[in-house]
């Protein structure tokens, strides 16, 4: 899945690298722990205009409906899930825009410590008669499991600041008559770099060829027959070779933590991997 990720950029380089023609959303900051339920600048294309426009909407539904897992929609389910599948044919496709994203592989099990022992031995200043009965033997202890130890990496596109996600968005309705707008990220099989660290990663849209990513953003394909089938065989797996990885600081794995420090290691870490 995708549920950590980082987009370093201000309003207007964002602005830039989309060819946005319309920005709705007031203000966009630098985010280097975007994380579900947060509001994030999103691209699409207006259905009336046909302009490209940068919005922010809210990463899953989640904050509203926990119990519905919104965060990620897998690529190879996008036509067999009746809730994506409706937003493909009605054009409700969209693209997050991202610098990079976070992944936390296990590196080690460490043994959970065995609880600190009890004197079970009477008091010398009790009556020993008190404790002429035996007491009834101890329930066997549940083995508790090992405690993983994760470390956070970080992946991006190599020569790049940015890059576009493949999402889906929709419109949701709150109690209180406010309608929100939300996303959720396309995530597909993981490439070499990947896959030791996940099963799966966000769909990354190339910028070439062109078409494909203008073909996923026009709002009006997708109704007829065989371009929704068209438009779910565009999700494919970015080239390993295109894209780095490296570690990240351990304290991105609390979704309260944020700034540029997210990115860096601690200065007494070192990547086995480099």
């Amino acid at each position: 899945m995708c549920g950590r990720y980082f987009q370093y950029g201000t309003k207007q380089e964002i602005a830039e690298f989309v060819r946005a023609r319309r920005i709705t959303a007031e203000t966009i900051a630098p985010d280097y722990n975007a994380s579900p339920t947060t509001r994030q600048p999103i691209l699409r294309v207006d259905r009336e205009t046909g302009e490209r426009e940068l919005v922010l909407m809210d990463w899953s539904k989640q904050k509203y409906f926990p119990a519905y897992a919104t965060i990620n929609a897998r690529g190879e389910r996008l036509l067999e899930s009746n809730m994506w599948k409706t937003f493909m044919r009605k054009g409700q496709r969209c693209c997050a825009v991202m610098s990079g994203f976070y992944e936390f592989p296990v590196v080690e099990m460490l043994p959970d410590e065995p609880p600190p022992a009890v004197d079970s031995e009477p008091s010398n200043d009790i009556a020993p008669a008190l404790f002429d009965f035996k007491l009834p033997p101890e329930p066997p202890k549940k083995k508790k499991k090992p405690k993983p130890v994760k470390e956070a990496r970080a992946f991006a596109v190599q020569g790049q600041d940015f890059f576009l996600a493949g999402a889906l968005w929709d419109t949701l309705k709150l109690p209180n008559g406010e309608v929100i707008e939300w996303f959720t990220v396309i995530t597909t099989d993981p490439n070499e770099l990947v896959e030791d660290d996940h099963d799966r990663m966000p769909w990354i849209i190339p910028p070439i060829p062109p078409g494909d990513l203008e073909l996923w953003l026009d709002p009006h394909f997708g109704r007829h027959e065989g371009e929704a089938e068209r438009l779910a065989a565009l999700v494919r797996t970015y080239p390993a070779d295109q894209m780095r990885s490296f570690r990240a600081n351990p304290l991105v794995k609390d979704p309260k933590n944020n700034g540029p420090d997210m990115l860096k290691p601690p200065p007494d870490d070192t990547d086995s991997r480099a």
